[in-house]
């Protein structure tokens, strides 16, 4: 999944602040409406915020992903913007105060893209 066919479809037009669902969306690869379903199954109101860390493990469990907690390096602050130059390879689900996104192999998938939210969590 990318952010950008994301981005382009109704279900996510219709449904504000779901940084969470997009960000496993893309970092699990399932498509949107069904990430969606699963949020809807687990509390998750429409146009409503999500509390990630209270259901990233059983996702990952579910799809067949390993998820480990990284710790942020203490010697510079790593941001959308130069997201890529530090997590080239993999997959990372990124948080910042009150936004979550992800990180595909390099590639920021968001809409914070180029942007200086300091990361808080990865």
């Amino acid at each position: 999944m990318k952010y950008s066919e994301i981005a382009s479809s109704n279900e996510y037009k219709q449904d504000r602040n779901s940084c969470t669902v997009v960000a496993s969306s893309i970092a699990f690869d399932v498509p949107f409406l069904e990430m969606q379903k699963v949020f809807f199954e687990h509390g998750r109101r429409r146009n409503k915020g999500y509390y990630m860390g209270s259901i990233i493990h059983e996702l990952g469990e579910k799809y067949g992903y390993k998820v480990t907690e990284c710790e942020k390096p203490k010697d510079y602050t790593i941001t959308p913007n130069n997201a890529p130059k530090y997590l080239s390879h993999g997959t990372f689900i990124l948080g910042c105060r009150g936004h979550v996104l992800a990180v595909k192999n390099g590639i920021v998938e968001d809409w914070t893209n180029g942007r200086k939210h300091r990361i808080t969590r990865i």
